[in-house]
């Protein structure tokens, strides 16, 4: 799929990534920038838990190259050292104690002290489970939606579904049952209406201009497309799905087949759909880029992973071709290398799909993507990749919009092998 040319490259720019994250003195003057020039804080960068952001995201990249254990190990431990930083009791995949319980499975720490803080972090992940679930179908019973974070990816039940889906804690088995059932229900439409709608009260202002009676979320951080994906990733793993699920991922699968199905300027799917029918903010189909977190990208991985689960080809047909000519920059209009919302986001779907489809235009635009990706690198930058935030041009050594991700990526490209960190983006 890769010419011997692009894997050298790719080759030599991973080993000098991974020098720079393994520097301790490299990623604070990082952090220190991105706390200077962001309206987002990162006091405590250096020993935040953060998945996204933090010590846990860059010790998962670091991991799966395998270069320096101790690096790892040191991130691992700042990282643990971080929870007294988190803000009340954040169980959130990307900025709370559930992306630090994922990095620990990831991982793989294996000494008594890690052991310690895996059992501690699962047991009080699954102690919230119930009532969180509980308010979820309560906020669906009222009929007048929910706030995104109630179920998403990023902060909600999806992405708690994530974590204590890879954690090999067997306590963790009842819980992601929960969770699994009460994402069912939020995707299950009823004449026509998903219950994890957002409703008006939940909106800013200008959206309830554009979607006066709510939108869905379309998206895979915060939308249908990452509940989809993710039941149709987890589902397998813990057993044959249910008739019920089944019927599920089929509705929902029909609902994003039609979203994303090409037309002259290819797939233009929206980023939040009016529940009238209405395009909610943006309202522009070329201000949605083919990404993982919103657009083309994501929806088409989870098109295909509902058709996978369920054995429909139809759907699967559907993603492929919604995926080809996505490489081409005047279709994807992604002007940025992360993993969030930038080429190695869309490299990373299309290279998983190219993989399963064996489609040759997939597996060329897969191979044109990494040349796009590793254009990108900047020798003369502090982490080789640089992106925007805030306006501002910046480095960050993050996992979701920084290098620690494209680190990962690499190496998952360079091993040929799907990543098992691709469960915490709801892609495989």
């Amino acid at each position: 799929m890769f010419s011997p040319q692009a894997i050298a490259r790719a080759r030599t720019i991973r080993a000098e990534l991974t020098d720079r994250l393994q520097d301790p003195a490299t990623r604070g003057v990082a952090w220190d920038s991105l706390a200077q020039h962001t309206s987002a804080p990162h006091p405590h960068g250096q020993s935040s838990p953060s998945l996204a952001e933090g010590c846990a995201g860059i010790a998962i990249a670091l991991a799966t190259e395998g270069k320096d254990a101790g690096a790892v190990h040191q991130l691992m431990r700042e990282a643990i050292q971080g929870l007294q930083y988190l803000a009340g009791e954040d169980l959130s995949l990307y900025q709370g104690v559930g992306g630090l319980l994922a990095a620990i499975d990831l991982v793989g720490c294996g000494s008594p002290g890690y052991r310690t803080a895996q059992r501690t972090l699962t047991e009080i992940m699954c102690a919230h489970v119930d009532a969180a679930c509980d308010i979820a179908d309560e906020l669906a019973a009222t009929g007048h939606g929910m706030d995104p974070s109630v179920y998403d990816l990023v902060s909600g039940l999806a992405g708690w579904t994530a974590v204590l889906s890879l954690t090999r804690d067997p306590a963790a088995e009842q819980g992601v049952r929960r969770l699994q059932e009460t994402l069912m229900r939020l995707v299950r439409r009823t004449e026509g209406v998903f219950p994890l709608y957002t409703g008006p009260v939940f909106m800013p202002e200008e959206a309830r201009m554009r979607a006066p009676a709510g939108h869905v979320d379309c998206g895979v951080a915060h939308g249908v497309s990452g509940i989809t994906g993710l039941l149709a990733v987890v589902a397998p793993a813990h057993g044959r799905p249910s008739s019920d699920l089944r019927d599920v991922l089929a509705d929902v699968a029909a609902w994003l087949t039609d979203l994303i199905a090409p037309g002259p300027g290819g797939p233009l799917p929206p980023a939040r759909l009016g529940l009238r029918g209405e395009r909610a903010l943006p309202t522009r189909p070329e201000d949605v880029p083919a990404a993982w977190c919103y657009g083309v990208a994501g929806m088409a991985r989870a098109v295909w992973l509902a058709g996978r689960t369920i054995g429909d080809r139809r759907f699967m047909d559907s993603a492929v071709q919604a995926l080809r000519d996505c490489h081409l920059p005047s279709r994807h209009r992604l002007q940025e290398p992360t993993l969030c919302h930038g080429v190695a986001g869309l490299l990373l779907i299309m290279w998983l799909v190219a993989r399963e489809s064996g489609d040759p235009d997939l597996q060329r635009g897969a191979a044109s993507l990494l040349d796009q990706l590793l254009d990108h690198y900047d020798t003369s930058s502090l982490l080789g990749f640089r992106t925007m935030s805030v306006g501002r041009v910046v480095d960050d050594p993050g996992f979701l919009t920084g290098t620690a991700g494209i680190v990962a990526l690499l190496n998952a490209l360079l091993s040929d092998r799907p990543p098992a960190w691709g469960r915490l983006l709801a892609v495989c």
